[in-house]
């Protein structure tokens, strides 16, 4: 975790296969929160630069992906999630395959939970429209997101926060989405 607060380290941590080795560690100790919580701030300060990203559909990326989302599960501790829905949107953004396996290990339905829980946060509403958005690359996971409850999330959020830009924006971008799936443009006319 030290290793990873500087940028000449950090370079280190990810080219020597750090991000293998933070994955692994992570799933050895499960249920150790502070240990989940210490590595998803390493992949947190590795990834959120956008200056490095590991290759799409890549054994790396998937067990990245696998690590965060059991985090989320493990400990319900909102920095925790906010730093998970983070990495979970920077991964799904960059690689499709990575928000498929965020869709199958269960991403949708602890980002719906967390926005559910943080309504009072319109960061975490944010965060959570733009995970959601980018977790909507196919009908799968669009039908996913809306069997789940996702639409109803997103517009409560929306409905919470009227005047704040930037949750409209993820909020609406989101529902766009999920519109592109024909049943979940019914839910949403």
């Amino acid at each position: 975790y030290g290793l990873s607060e500087c940028s000449e380290h950090c370079e280190s941590v990810f080219n020597l296969g750090g991000v293998e080795a933070v994955a692994h560690a992570m799933r050895m100790i499960p249920d150790d929160v502070d240990s989940q919580a210490c590595g998803v701030k390493v992949f947190h300060r590795l990834f959120s630069g956008g200056t490095r990203a590991l290759s799409p559909g890549s054994p790396q990326s998937i067990s990245l992906i696998k690590v965060t989302v059991g985090a989320m599960k493990s400990a319900q501790i909102a920095s925790l999630q906010a730093d998970a829905i983070t990495l979970i949107w920077l991964m799904s953004t960059r690689d499709d395959a990575c928000a498929r396996c965020a869709v199958d290990f269960g991403a949708v339905g602890l980002l719906l939970s967390a926005a559910r829980t943080h309504l009072d946060s319109s960061s975490m509403q944010e965060k959570c429209f733009d995970a959601l958005h980018a977790l909507a690359v196919d009908d799968v996971a669009r039908t996913v997101i809306a069997a789940e409850g996702g639409v109803d999330v997103i517009l409560d959020g929306m409905e919470k926060y009227i005047s704040e830009r930037s949750v409209q924006e993820a909020g609406l971008s989101a529902l766009r989405a999920l519109s592109a799936e024909r049943d979940c443009k019914k839910m949403i006319d």
